[in-house]
């Protein structure tokens, strides 16, 4: 069953202009009061915790506000440093899903810039909407230097490698399908098994929208 008080605590967020795929407003929350319903909502979550594999939806949206929780805290660490710490807290135990589920990395948010964005994921079309994540973030972070035959791709894909392939060819064969339509892609196909991978650097700052 789905936990509609998870995703309905994003909705609300996301309607009222507070997250959107460049950001999060993290001061207009604060002032409205509204991390009270994100705290709520995980208390209820932690009562009843959803599996990763059966209620994959709920454990996503249930990760994305922790990590908005996280940032929310009084005293939390707003410096890159400390935006990398919380993640690295996140990121405990999704080694498993990851090797089951490897889009799922391009629907967690890690409270980073250069990290995935807010959404809100549901159990119904969910494979269509991890497609659409994955999709999106590798537009937005991969680029193509086609004189050189180097593919500057996110630098998650370098730290969960083996979960996205085995091999430089089989990474660059995932990526491929998920560009857009175009010369970059063509040339991906024809020169496969020339291309160089080089890993795009991380921008750990808080994923604030700018002011």
């Amino acid at each position: 069953m789905e936990r509609a008080y998870l995703s309905e605590a994003l909705k609300r967020f996301i309607e009222a202009g507070w997250i959107v795929d460049s950001g999060v407003d993290y001061d207009s929350i604060r002032q409205a009061g509204a991390r009270l319903a994100i705290e709520l909502a995980l208390d209820e979550a932690r009562q009843n915790p959803p599996d990763p594999d059966s209620d994959r939806a709920d454990w996503i949206n249930m990760r994305n506000l922790a990590a908005l929780l996280g940032a929310l805290k009084a005293g939390a660490d707003l410096s890159p440093k400390g935006v990398r710490k919380r993640a690295r807290r996140l990121s405990r135990g999704i080694e498993k899903m990851g090797r089951k589920e490897p889009r799922l990395h391009f629907a967690l948010s890690d409270g980073s810039r250069s990290g995935p964005p807010v959404r809100v994921y549901s159990s119904e079309g969910l494979d269509a909407q991890l497609e659409a994540a994955a999709r999106a973030f590798l537009q937005r972070e991969t680029h193509l230097d086609a004189e050189a035959a180097v593919l500057t791709v996110p630098r998650l894909m370098r730290r969960r490698f083996r979960d996205f392939a085995v091999s430089r060819v089989d990474a660059v064969r995932f990526i491929i399908p998920r560009l857009e339509d175009g010369p970059d892609q063509r040339f991906l196909r024809e020169r496969l098994f020339e291309i160089r991978l080089r890993y795009k650097q991380h921008d750990w700052r808080l994923n604030a929208q700018a002011l």
